[in-house]
């Protein structure tokens, strides 16, 4: 450490650097998405530089390399893989019912948490066809699973993240690794499916209404 460690101070241009001792070494890990992971040793210097009492560090370690993922362009609207998945059967005849497949018809950013037709049978059967005759009543709790921003689930911090929904409600997003929940004032739900990208937003599939 000594040996690679200077002090210098220059007055004509208030600058005080150390270089201070840092390697980089790669090393290859068993995750099947992983090619090299950089870790950080000693030594090789890096230089740390106070100028004008701004901290400046300008280090010769080597950045490390994660593959980014690398999603194909999509070419259907929400609005169009609920309608052509036969699991979302339910789901289409709500928005249907509440006049909003519209809205997922047209250019955005949105984020939905769609229930399966399995997710809507836990609702009891005279409940849930209350509900779809109530527009109103539909409206709140439709809006309730969508967010109006593109959130894929590596943009949920991990632990609990409170998000706002398109209705105004706030539901609780918490993550756990690749897991997510759902909770609202209504209901919990797990994610079962996550990241599905469409032109105008991106859908979660979740096991419960929420």
């Amino acid at each position: 450490f000594s040996s690679c460690f200077h002090n210098i101070f220059s007055s004509h241009h208030n600058t005080l650097v150390f270089y201070l001792p840092l390697t980089y070494t790669a090393r290859k890990t068993n995750q099947p998405d992983s090619k090299m992971v950089s870790q950080v040793n000693l030594p090789s210097c890096s230089v740390l530089m106070v100028l004008s009492g701004v901290l400046v560090l300008q280090t010769t370690a080597v950045q490390s390399h994660y593959p980014s993922r690398a999603y194909p362009k999509p070419s259907q609207t929400i609005a169009e893989i609920v309608s052509e998945n036969e699991n979302f059967s339910t789901l289409l005849a709500a928005l249907e019912a509440a006049g909003l497949t519209g809205v997922f018809t047209e250019p955005g950013r949105y984020t939905v948490f769609a229930p399966t037709n399995a997710a809507f049978e836990k609702v009891p059967s005279s409940d849930l066809n209350a509900l779809l005759g109530d527009k109103e009543g539909l409206t709140a709790v439709l809006t309730r699973h969508v967010l109006p921003k593109l959130k894929p689930a590596d943009a949920f911090f991990f632990g609990p993240n409170k998000v706002k929904t398109l209705n105004g409600e706030k539901i609780t997003v918490s993550r756990y690794w690749r897991q997510l929940n759902v909770n609202s004032s209504a209901g919990a739900a797990f994610v079962e499916m996550q990241d599905i990208r469409a032109t105008n937003g991106i859908i979660h599939v979740i096991d419960a209404v929420i």
